[in-house]
């Protein structure tokens, strides 16, 4: 994500976020999906960070309830928007 789009991240829009594990010598991207809670400048450092709420490696069903979500905290720029 750009600075751009991190400081235009809202409540309630999609996001998604890739980390890499080594495992066994061989990167394993892994991707988490979730929906940003609350978006505020940190004080200090004066980035943008967010609370979201995560769902796991894939979106909900449409139509069936969401699994209970994981809340974290990241730097708005580590996150991706999804559409």
């Amino acid at each position: 994500m750009t600075e751009e789009e991190a400081k235009a991240l809202q409540p309630g829009q999609r996001v998604s976020r890739t980390t890499t594990t080594t495992e066994f010598d061989e990167d394993l991207p892994t991707t988490e999906y979730g929906v940003v809670i609350a978006v505020w400048t940190h004080p200090v450092t004066k980035d943008l960070d967010a609370y979201i709420a995560f769902f796991g490696e894939d979106w909900p069903p449409a139509g069936e309830p969401p699994p209970k979500p994981y809340v974290l905290r990241y730097f708005a720029e580590t996150l991706d928007l999804e559409d």
